[in-house]
């Protein structure tokens, strides 16, 4: 189901003139990093202790549409 809705979300970003996406994503969280290197987003930076809950970085990922 997130592939199917970052598939349509993309789409609909692209048709309304976006360029690129960009999102922060847990290290530990390896199903969605693995989902977001599919659709072809890269690493493109660290927001460090970013997460309150256990001050986890977050990866910052880009892609071009």
């Amino acid at each position: 189901v997130g592939l199917a809705l970052m598939i349509k979300m993309m789409g609909v970003a692209k048709l309304q003139g976006a360029y690129s996406m960009t999102l922060e994503v847990r290290p530990s969280n390896t199903v969605a990093r693995n989902m977001y290197i599919k659709l072809g987003f890269k690493e493109h930076g660290r927001r460090k202790r970013y997460y309150s809950d256990n001050n986890e970085d977050a990866i910052i990922m880009w892609v071009t549409l």
